[in-house]
């Protein structure tokens, strides 16, 4: 197993107005973006610099702040989501998602699930798809 980054995933009421927001504050570009069909962005990526962070519009479980909550999902990057999973789960973390092949389509594709930490911090894991 090797983790090949992460990045902080930001809920959030309206991710394309905070995706404005970043632009317009910092300077940030919207490297990807990917919405339901009925247009609710469901992740998408911006980029400072060399810096990275993830935005999506709350929902599917995961809520925007509201009084005083800060809501943020952690995303670890690696090779192997099946193992991290394993490994997590062995100590202790509840799975929220399991882990599965997904397809968001432009060719996108992953393999990931999201789990609970004992602590309440809740992590996605995310590898290429097995070939």
């Amino acid at each position: 197993m090797e983790i090949r980054g992460m990045y902080p995933k930001l809920v959030v009421e309206g991710a394309d107005a905070a995706l404005a927001f970043y632009t317009a504050a910092f300077g940030a570009k919207v490297l990807e973006r990917f919405t339901e069909p009925g247009g609710r962005v469901v992740h998408a990526m911006a980029g400072i610099g060399d810096l990275r962070f993830a935005v999506k519009d709350a929902g599917d479980g995961d809520p925007a702040p509201s009084g005083g909550g800060v809501p943020v999902i952690m995303a670890l990057e690696v090779t192997d989501a099946d193992a991290v999973a394993e490994r997590m789960l062995a100590a202790g973390a509840t799975v929220i998602y399991p882990v599965a092949d997904h397809d968001y389509g432009d060719g996108a594709r992953d393999r990931g699930g999201r789990l609970a930490d004992p602590f309440g911090h809740q992590w996605m894991v995310a590898a290429p798809p097995r070939t």
